[in-house]
Parts: structure tokens; sequence; C-alpha cells
């Protein structure tokens, strides 16, 4: 009896704790950068486009077919929305945004791109070439180049 007890009570805390899980962190409530609601700061302000406004304004300017943006944050700072997006065409060491500028109801691409490149580490074997001169591999792929 005492271990059915036991267990009853442990299955009834796990779905508690579920529910509690599930009612944190599935909500639909948008964010700040700073973590403040951005419901409350449209109420406080009553300036800012709604998530889904600023979302039309990002699909027309940002997505072409086939791209998909990311659910939006909202920087209360630069009073613009940022949507991360998965575009057909990027560049190297980038990372997309659609940004919606609140005041101008524009968007525009923002990059975030990191500068750094990939860095190839080649062998330390060499070659002698047809002058005599010995070379070791370079450049992205790490071939022997002879004067």
């Amino acid at each position: 009896m005492k271990k059915a007890v036991t267990i009853l009570t442990i299955l009834v805390l796990l779905i508690l704790g579920f529910g509690i899980f599930k009612f944190n962190f599935t909500n639909d409530d948008i964010y700040t950068e700073g973590g403040k609601k951005v419901d409350d700061i449209k109420e406080a302000k009553g300036t800012i486009l709604s998530e889904a406004e600023a979302r039309v304004i990002a699909e027309k300017s940002c997505v072409k077919g086939g791209e998909v943006l990311g659910r939006g944050v909202y920087n209360e700072n630069s009073k613009t929305w940022w949507y991360d997006a998965n575009l057909n065409a990027t560049h190297e060491g980038c990372n997309p945004a659609c940004v919606v500028n609140e005041e101008t109801k524009t968007a525009e691409i923002n990059w975030r791109c990191t500068g750094l490149k990939e860095q190839v580490a080649c062998t330390m074997d060499a070659r002698q070439c047809l002058d005599g001169s010995y070379v070791g591999r370079t450049g992205p792929k790490c071939e022997f180049v002879c004067p």
C-alpha cells in the first residue's frame, strides 16, 4: 500500500510538473531582447507595430519564393522587429535577419556577417619544383604552387 501511494504521488508530481513546464514555455507571448513582454510595452507607449503587422512588411520586403522567416524579436532601443531569415541566397559567414523599422514601416536585410573566414590547416609536407626549389602546401585547397 505504501508503495502504491509513493508511485501515485510521483505520478501526480510529474503530471503537474509537465503542466507547469508546458504553460511557461509554450505560450505565444513575444518578448523583447531585454525580456520585456511586447504587449506590455505597446500598452504603455501605444506606438509599437504588432508582430503580425511587422511580419507582413518583412515578408513583402525580404522574402522570395520558398524562403522562411523565424519568429520576430522586438528591439525597443532601435524600435525594430528582427526576424531570422532563411534565405535562398546567403553570404558566407553571415546569418541574415529581416529588420522592420517601426517608424518608417520599411524592412531591409541585415546580413550580420562575422567577417571570419574558415581557416584551413594544410599538412607540412614539401615538394621539389622543376627549378630545384621546395614549396609547401598553400591556399584553401592546400595545393603545391611552384614558381
